[in-house]
């Protein structure tokens, strides 16, 4: 398969997967979705007090990675919510993770994501994703 297909078959997946895991998705909330696919990582975005910030990054649970997440600044701007994988075939164990954030006060800060080794004294991420975060 060549490289253009992966690429445009990874991006079909991520669509499918918004629209399928969040069809349901109460009406009155604002979604920003930003993904490490789509290059947002080192992006702003603004959010209004309420809003969903979703957050897709690439990960293989078989591995011994896992994303961590950390906020420079207030950390009460962005409450977690839930984190949710799913994979992008039957083949093989690499997905997609997604994180939900509701923003919460008037701030900004930037969430980093760190992607580390699950164990070891100096753990040093295989890769990160940065966003600014700006709640009005």
């Amino acid at each position: 398969m060549s490289r253009l297909s992966k690429s445009l078959l990874i991006v079909i997946v991520i669509l499918l997967a918004v629209v399928v895991v969040y069809g349901s998705q109460p009406q009155g909330d604002r979604i920003v979705r930003l993904t490490e696919q789509g290059g947002d990582c080192g992006s702003a975005v603004q959010l209004n007090q309420g809003n969903i910030l979703e957050l897709f990054v690439n990960r293989d649970p078989s591995s011994s990675y896992a994303w961590e997440a950390s906020i420079r600044g207030p950390d009460q701007i962005l409450d977690m919510g839930n984190a949710k994988y799913g994979p992008l075939s039957s083949i093989g164990a690499s997905g997609l993770y997604l994180l939900q954030y509701r923003a919460t006060i008037k701030a900004q800060s930037v969430l980093k994501l760190a992607y580390l080794p699950l164990s070891g004294k100096n753990r040093q991420p295989l890769k990160t994703c940065e966003v600014t975060v700006h709640v009005k």
